[in-house]
C-alpha cells in the first residue's frame, strides 16, 4: 500500500511501475529526495527514482545519488517493468 505523494509532477510510467512492485510485495512511501522509498523483504528500505526515457535528475537528486554511491548505499532507477523485476524478483 502506497502513501500519498509529495511532489505534483510525476513521470507518466510511475503508477504502472509502483503497481508491479506492490504485486511483488513491496511497500512504497513517497518522499524526497527521490520519488519514493521502497521496502521489500529482499531489499529492505531503498530509495527509488522513476524516470521516463527522457527524464532528467534535479540537482538535489544528483547530490543524493552521489552520496549513495560514495557510501555504497543502494538506490534504484526504474524506467520500465524489467527494472522493477530485476530489483525485486
Amino acid at each position: 500500500m502506497s502513501v500519498h505523494r509529495f511532489a505534483a509532477r510525476r513521470d507518466a510510467n510511475e503508477d504502472e511501475l509502483v503497481k508491479v512492485a506492490e504485486k511483488l510485495g513491496a511497500w512504497v512511501i513517497y518522499g524526497p529526495p527521490l520519488d519514493f522509498w521502497l521496502w521489500h523483504a529482499k531489499t529492505g528500505f531503498v530509495p527509488v527514482e522513476v524516470k521516463s526515457r527522457r527524464g532528467q535528475y534535479t540537482q538535489a537528486q544528483k547530490r543524493f545519488l552521489y552520496q549513495c554511491q560514495l557510501n555504497r548505499a543502494p538506490a534504484f532507477l526504474w524506467r520500465c517493468q524489467d527494472d522493477v523485476l530485476k530489483s525485486l524478483a
